[in-house]
């Protein structure tokens, strides 16, 4: 019944486009570490960037040495095989 007296013209007001207008989002908090919840903009900008440096780390870089020493041992390894 509801629907049925929904118009979109100006009698009533555009009821039809009120009523298929989707609410606005709100967003939600996010968790910090110590169990609060960030709610500003700012907080969550911390903390996503605080995870975003956690997850992608630069890769550790192989000196000459390193290879040279990691080579050796593998070698010994497979000469113990």
């Amino acid at each position: 019944m509801y629907l049925q007296n929904l118009t979109a013209d100006k009698s009533t007001e555009y009821s039809l486009w009120k009523a298929t207008k989707r609410p606005k989002m709100q967003a939600t908090p996010i968790r910090k570490d110590n169990d609060e919840w960030a709610r500003s903009d700012m907080e969550k900008a911390e903390i996503f960037a605080d995870l975003l440096e956690r997850t992608f780390q630069p890769l550790k870089r192989q000196t000459y040495e390193y290879v040279k020493l990691n080579a050796k041992s593998t070698s010994n390894a497979i000469k113990q095989v």
